[in-house]
């Protein structure tokens, strides 16, 4: 079994999970505004983000499609 590192650095995490050593590995986020998000209304997108109190505003102006 492989045992789980002592010490975790900032975006580098381990959680076993049975016998299992799973690691997520974090590269950031980016907060963008509600207009910036793709396939959604903004006002519909709004809405979403305020039920689950969470605030829908920054800087982020361009709209990525993946």
């Amino acid at each position: 079994m492989i045992n789980a590192p002592q010490q975790q650095i900032p975006g580098v995490y381990h959680r076993r999970v049975g016998d299992i050593l799973v690691t997520a590995i974090s590269d950031g986020f980016l907060d963008g505004t509600v207009e910036s998000m793709c396939n959604i209304n903004p006002d519909e997108a709004r809405q979403i983000l305020t039920a689950s109190f969470r605030p829908g505003a920054s800087d982020v102006r361009e709209c990525v499609s993946a």
